[in-house]
């Protein structure tokens, strides 16, 4: 099954993303698989194509 991540691994996710953080090392700091958090990344793209966690984690729940 496939990892799930909650809204404080999003909004980390979002926080590090701005900072210019790669995809595997921001996998490394939550533990979990890079793999994760780069389909975490494609699916919480906004309108403006920048990952938003809130808007990640509405379309989870």
């Amino acid at each position: 099954m496939a990892a799930r991540l909650s809204a404080l691994e999003r909004v980390r996710i979002e926080a590090l993303r701005s900072e210019g953080v790669r995809c595997e090392d921001i996998a490394e700091r939550l533990g979990q698989h890079p793999s994760t958090v780069w389909r975490e990344l494609g699916r919480g793209r906004g309108a403006e194509g920048v990952y938003r966690a809130e808007a990640a984690q509405a379309a989870a729940r």
